[in-house]
């Protein structure tokens, strides 16, 4: 079957033997780390930031809420695709919302959310203002990758 995928960031996962439980179905904390996975893999190709770049921006963004909607299983040696889009808000809040896709069958598997706070790497205190390097990288990505964003509504 071929699917076809809303817009957005896409990041496509095999389910390994360690994700699932005995029944061979993915393990629900699995779902967390697919998620991270492909946040990392968003800042990496839309963004150009590695793991060890958040010093260099001077601030860390820490995950203060996860929200997982489980919709169907996955199991093992499935194929998935999380389409991800990076919410749009006026507060200092970095925000994703997911959705992951069995990409053969096209069923629905996961909605999810994060919120990310900013914290300054070296008072370890809230930032309450964007850091201009962030305006720019977040800038000269939503020009290039208008599909990837979204404004903040209901999840």
């Amino acid at each position: 079957m071929t699917m076809n995928l809303p817009l957005g960031f896409h990041h496509s996962l095999l389910v390994r033997f360690h994700e699932v439980d005995s029944m061979q179905v993915v393990h629900h904390s699995q779902y967390l780390v697919w998620l991270e996975s492909t946040r990392w893999a968003f800042a990496r190709d839309v963004l150009g930031i590695g793991p060890t770049d958040f010093d260099k921006l001077g601030f860390h963004l820490p995950v203060v809420r996860a929200q997982l909607d489980y919709v169907d299983s996955a199991n093992l040696e499935s194929e998935i695709v999380v389409v991800m889009h990076y919410l749009l808000q006026d507060k200092t809040l970095v925000s994703f919302k997911y959705r992951a896709y069995d990409q053969k069958t096209g069923k629905l598997v996961l909605r999810a959310r994060t919120d990310h706070a900013l914290v300054s790497n070296t008072t370890k205190k809230l930032l309450v203002q964007w850091p201009n390097r962030w305006q720019e990288v977040l800038g000269q990505a939503l020009e290039e990758h208008p599909e990837y964003f979204m404004q903040d509504g209901a999840k």
